[in-house]
């Protein structure tokens, strides 16, 4: 530019949080409003990573709420606001280019530690162990396959499957949103593993999630068309869900890798090669074993695929009942501590999709900051784990979301 500056543009958060790592850069223009980190969490991580970045952010109206929490550390960190159609008020600015209301800026403390391996909270050591152990799990079931009866490994598949589905939503989710490690190595090293273990590529799945996060299960468009490529509507009829269980069975075989290597080719072409990458390692590996023992690939793969189907149906009822038209109320929540103790906070889905940044050893503080918000929002709460979101007692039916979606879209008087 003629002014000497050389702007950086970014959508995500996370790529522009590594260019601040690594570049440090002199100004940073920030939205208040993004789909998987808001304005004020990504402004808190811009003073951890650089501390002479300055920050400027925009926004449309003056909300009070909004100013304080911003510069409440203006001391420490330079910030300051300007609102639309009006001149600077500090040196610095808050922009807000959709609505959003005061309840929307609730922020939480991120876990911090001094450990020199985990990047976040030495209660990482869980989910790291869980999935060593389910990879050792993976590798230990081609061992038994002709040492132990088949009845024996009929129960052991059926595990396999239902642990495909627990480390998907468990493991390897919050280590999208939060990779575990401090080191980029051992990231790598973990997530070419659980590509393994679980048998889909790691990076292709960032991708897809981050997509439905962008899209939080929307509806299809005037064209049929939604932003989330596995929303629960996307194939349903009349703005509805779809079946769950067409839902469950089918969408494994709708996934499509060349839109999301073109998307990973758009973002970045590292992760592109390394999404393809992972890919060959379980694709190799599946091979490999079907090399040694086809027997046991023929046994191994209907458990696969039933373990990915499993976790369709879990993402299902994540979604069933939510509103896809109030962010605070986007997933669907259930509190079951046993569930949520062994699926790492997964059952805190209304708040992941509000904030999906926030660390899963935070994921009860941060409801309690919020509780009265998704009280008044009409969040759904469910009381059975997601898989099971079919027993639910109170599931709604068609015609009452139909309803609410007419409330909800007529205009006011």
């Amino acid at each position: 530019m003629s002014a000497g500056w050389h702007p950086e543009q970014f959508s995500d958060p996370d790529p522009f949080l590594n260019y601040v790592k690594l570049h440090r850069p002199t100004v940073a223009i920030i939205d208040v409003w993004m789909p998987l980190m808001n304005g004020l969490e990504v402004q808190s991580r811009v003073r951890e990573l650089s501390p002479s970045t300055r920050v400027i952010m925009f926004t449309g109206k003056d909300d009070p709420l909004v100013r304080s929490t911003g510069c409440k550390s203006e001391r420490e960190f330079p910030t300051g606001f300007i609102r639309e159609n009006c001149v600077f008020q500090h040196q610095h600015a808050f922009l807000n280019t959709m609505p959003t209301s005061s309840s929307e800026l609730v922020a939480i403390e991120r876990p911090k530690t001094n450990s020199r391996i985990f990047a976040h909270t030495r209660w990482d050591v869980i989910p790291v162990a869980a999935g060593v152990l389910h990879c050792v799990y993976f590798f230990g079931m081609f061992y038994l396959f002709p040492r132990v009866p088949l009845w024996v490994m009929l129960i052991l598949g059926v595990i396999y499957s239902v642990s495909i589905s627990w480390n998907i939503n468990g493991i390897s989710h919050n280590f999208i949103h939060n990779p575990y490690f401090r080191s980029p190595l051992l990231n790598r090293l973990f997530s070419i593993m659980e590509s393994i273990t679980v048998g889909f590529g790691q990076v292709f799945y960032e991708c897809i999630h981050m997509q439905h996060h962008k899209g939080n299960a929307d509806r299809p468009d005037d064209h049929g068309d939604t932003i989330d490529w596995i929303s629960i509507y996307k194939h349903g009829h009349d703005g509805e869900a779809e079946h769950p269980l067409k839902y469950t069975f089918v969408s494994f075989f709708r996934e499509d890798p060349k839109t999301v290597l073109k998307e990973l080719k758009r973002k970045n072409p590292r992760s592109a090669f390394w999404g393809v990458f992972e890919l060959a390692c379980f694709v190799t590996t599946f091979v490999i074993l079907g090399i040694l023992n086809w027997h046991y690939i023929c046994f191994l793969l209907p458990f696969w695929y039933f373990g990915h189907c499993l976790s369709y149906l879990n993402g299902y009822y994540r979604h069933y009942g939510g509103n896809p038209d109030e962010p605070i109320a986007w997933g669907v929540s259930t509190y079951s501590k046993l569930y949520n103790w062994t699926w790492l906070y997964n059952g805190y889905h209304a708040e992941h999709h509000f904030r999906p940044k926030v660390h899963w050893t935070r994921m009860q503080a941060f409801r309690d900051q919020i509780v009265d918000q998704q009280r008044r929002a009409g969040v759904r709460v469910i009381k059975v784990p997601h898989a099971l979101g079919f027993l639910d007692s109170d599931l709604p039916d068609a015609d009452l979301q139909q309803k609410h979606r007419e409330l909800h879209s007529e205009p006011a008087a």
